[in-house]
């Protein structure tokens, strides 16, 4: 009988073990749901971003400076595709999954006891890539570039000659 009884204590023990883990986590969560870092321009200051399109999903780049001085967050362009959506819909997949990897590995660690808060700010992307066609767009002088040639100018959506 106290065979049992040791087993019963010892499984609540786990659980309640586990609770306190899922607690926690749950109050990491509540203070991770802005995720901030940096992303490092690639050797001709550009950022990659990709069409939000599932059609599509071209990368393409943008001089960091244009990015945050001449494009919209509105509106910006798919250079590949012409779809326009607010700026934030072309985050690229590269960044996220970056995040997303971050993030499970926290969640891991987090659960199976490692006890550090959940942390997934301060990240530190780096731009992959260079970008084969470059352009500088005649009417909003955007800097950016693409690896498939462009169809319109991602700040002003105006078609390339």
């Amino acid at each position: 009988m106290n065979g049992s009884n040791f087993i019963k204590t010892d499984f609540m023990g786990t659980i309640n073990d586990l609770l306190n883990r899922l607690h926690g986590l749950k109050n990491d969560l509540e203070k991770s749901s802005h995720v901030t870092g940096t992303i490092n321009a690639n050797a001709d200051g550009m950022i990659e971003h990709e069409c939000f399109s599932t059609e599509c999903s071209a990368k393409f780049y943008v001089h960091t400076e244009d990015w945050k001085n001449i494009c919209r967050d509105e509106e910006v362009f798919c250079p590949i595709c012409s779809k326009g959506e607010e700026a934030k819909m072309f985050t690229s997949s590269t960044y996220g999954n970056a995040v997303r990897d971050e993030f499970a590995k926290g969640v891991r660690e987090r659960l199976t006891g490692a006890g550090t808060p959940l942390q997934v700010n301060g990240l530190t992307f780096n731009t992959p890539e260079r970008a084969s066609n470059l352009y500088s767009c005649g009417t909003c002088q955007a800097r950016f570039g693409t690896n498939i040639p462009a169809q319109v100018c991602p700040s002003c959506g105006v078609a390339i000659s």
